[in-house]
């Protein structure tokens, strides 16, 4: 069984998340996306992923997630919010 801390984080801007920094060099695993705003936010790596407000996006896997750096940015529109909670497990060094 893998140990780790849950992190939480609400960006409400662009934003590049680099999880070889925030994990150590231990990785995350259990990445959640969970637009909670009113724009459309674009996840800008290989997969250019797109999340429509209310939408969650799941990354599952058995191995953490290393050396990666996560690029979040968002279709601002006047008048409306944009907002992003970002959940993660940072994984624990148990050697």
């Amino acid at each position: 069984m893998k140990k780790g801390k849950l992190i939480r984080q609400v960006f409400t801007d662009d934003v590049t998340i680099d999880f070889n920094k925030v994990s150590r060099d231990n990785g995350v695993y259990q990445l959640v996306l969970q637009n909670v705003g009113e724009t459309v936010v674009k996840v800008a790596d290989f997969t250019n992923q797109i999340i429509n407000p209310g939408e969650t996006f799941v990354i599952e896997s058995p191995v953490p997630v290393v050396d990666a750096e996560l690029p979040i940015s968002f279709n601002h529109e006047d008048g409306k919010k944009s907002k992003i909670i970002i959940n993660y497990i940072v994984a624990f060094n148990l050697c």
